[in-house]
């Protein structure tokens, strides 16, 4: 591919409700290859952002969502998914926050990208082809100390 075209919108909102803190953003995306007019693989052409936070004194806490739309992949074309993640934080002391993320909390299983496998003939017909799952549900602890 010599070049590339992509064109799109986007839209974002963030604003205070009932104490929560609301954020949302939704991109249109048209991603192509100028020769061929091909969609250009692993771009959807829609995504969505949505998070939700609260602060309570030294503690604060979140949720939010990543919404992929579907897209192509080199083989196949890949399903949408939608991703839970939930993070925390707690100000322990002036100088101390620990700090909690659970990201994939509903231990969602999606394919992010796909690959080719062991091309025997060089055709790339029937054989064997990969999917790279990405991360189950992880958790992630931390703590960070300002001096």
């Amino acid at each position: 591919m010599n070049e590339a075209r992509h064109e799109g919108v986007e839209f974002s909102f963030k604003n205070q409700v009932f104490g929560f803190d609301h954020s949302f953003n939704f991109t249109y995306l048209s991603a192509e290859d100028t020769e061929t007019g091909q969609s250009l693989t692993y771009v959807s052409n829609h995504s969505v952002n949505w998070s939700l936070n609260k602060a309570w004194g030294d503690f604060d806490a979140g949720i939010d969502m990543q919404y992929r739309g579907d897209r192509d992949g080199k083989l196949t074309h890949l399903p949408s998914y939608t991703l839970w993640n939930l993070v925390g934080h707690y100000q322990a002391t002036d100088n101390l926050t620990v700090s909690l993320r659970v990201e994939n909390l509903f231990d969602k299983e999606y394919n992010a990208v796909d690959a080719y496998g062991t091309d025997l003939d060089g055709d790339f017909i029937n054989d064997e082809f990969y999917y790279y799952n990405t991360a189950e549900r992880r958790l992630f602890v931390g703590a960070r100390y300002q001096f």
